[in-house]
């Protein structure tokens, strides 16, 4: 499969939503909540997902390269980070993503650690910035305060 397919592939998938299995809440027999669906986050979230992956201090791609020990120092050092960021895939609303750290504390007991971290792993590689560039590059174009270009030749 090409590098093209398989990220038209995540894509669609985080558009549909990804379902999470979930190990069952056993309190009094009742077995609840066996699945969560993660969708593409809103931009509030995508800026405090991006706060969070800025925290954590590596490279998606180097952990893509990890062997297992690897994975267990970078789980003890930053598996809260790593469950916030998944959290805010699944609360994308403005009132639901107050509850993230909430969520991320239920995925750390009830999600199996390598589901978590390759769900980590699509929830960053996956999550499109682009119209960020876009408004970035044009507000540096509108900048009332940057010199015209008669400015920079003459030095005036």
């Amino acid at each position: 499969m090409s590098l093209n397919a398989e990220i038209a592939t995540s894509e669609l998938l985080l558009d549909l939503g990804v379902s999470v299995p979930l190990r069952p809440l056993k309190f009094l027999n009742l077995k609840r909540l066996r699945r969560i669906t993660l969708r593409r986050p809103h931009y509030g979230a995508i800026v405090m997902q991006a706060m969070y992956y800025n925290l954590i201090g590596c490279k998606a791609s180097e952990l893509k390269g990890y062997d297992t020990e690897q994975w267990m120092q970078f789980i003890a050092k930053n598996g809260k980070l790593c469950s916030y960021i998944v959290s805010l895939c699944i609360c994308t609303g403005f009132v639901s993503s107050k509850f993230h750290k909430l969520v991320a504390w239920y995925l750390r007991w009830r999600v199996h650690p390598v589901t978590l971290g390759e769900l980590m792993l699509l929830c960053v590689t996956q999550v499109n910035i682009s119209p960020f560039q876009t408004i970035i590059s044009s507000a540096e174009a509108l900048n009332p305060l940057s010199p015209r270009l008669s400015q920079k030749q003459n030095g005036s």
